[in-house]
């Protein structure tokens, strides 16, 4: 995975395993652990990457107490980006106020994958209050360039274009289930939307990396998936 990331001109790999998730928990110690255990092999196989230890944080009722206990691992430690995962087919009540509590303790919300998520591609408005609110979010490269399906595809583009997309990452999940393919993406974007865009979510990453603060614009709604093609 480190080598085809290297040819795919990527220098810094995020990783971020499933924490207070059902069936998956990666507390932040073992991470960080793990984390420079594997930049040793990558090094001594002379491979110039990097990588950047993070979690993907169920966003549930846990989150608040594993905040006070000090076990949410930001991107890099020290960015203050949180990388969260919505539940499937339903989005958390609270998630807007844990947006503004986490914001108030100095910690930004990115909301993972929303393009693929079925409560928002049916109500994307609820995607609207949480940027609105101070979230960003990240889109899959593989939703971009087509491989996870026409509707999915869709649907990212048209976050995009309301202004609720900001940072594109790879998702891969292990050298034999995806490549990556962010180059692919941002071609896409480039082709499309033109090259400050293209250049605007390839910065984005590296802020984020920084601790800084993302390219954002004014979020818009957009209709719900009921609605997509009446008019």
């Amino acid at each position: 995975m480190a080598r085809a990331a290297a040819v795919d001109g990527v220098d810094k790999i995020i990783a971020t395993p499933s924490h207070l998730h059902p069936e998956y928990r990666n507390p932040k110690n073992e991470i960080l652990k793990k984390v420079k255990e594997l930049n040793d092999s990558i090094k001594a196989e002379g491979i110039s990457i990097e990588v950047l230890p993070g979690q993907l944080v169920r966003l549930g009722p846990e989150v608040k107490e594993a905040f006070e206990n000090n076990d949410i691992l930001p991107i890099d430690q020290d960015s203050g980006y949180v990388l969260v995962d919505l539940p499937p087919h339903k989005v958390p009540a609270d998630a807007v106020s844990i947006v503004q509590e986490m914001q108030s303790s100095g910690y930004k919300m990115i909301v993972a994958n929303p393009e693929s998520h079925s409560s928002l591609q049916k109500n994307p408005n609820i995607l609207y209050e949480l940027v609105k609110n101070g979230a960003i979010t990240q889109i899959s490269s593989g939703s971009l360039t087509g491989k996870n399906g026409k509707s999915v595809q869709d649907f990212a583009f048209r976050l995009i274009e309301s202004n609720l997309a900001h940072v594109i990452a790879s998702g891969t999940q292990g050298a034999k289930k995806r490549r990556v393919s962010l180059s692919g993406a941002l071609q896409k974007i480039e082709k499309k939307y033109g090259t400050g865009l293209m250049y605007q979510f390839s910065e984005n990453a590296h802020f984020i990396i920084n601790g800084e603060m993302v390219y954002t614009d004014r979020p818009s709604m957009i209709r719900s998936k009921k609605l997509w093609g009446i008019f």
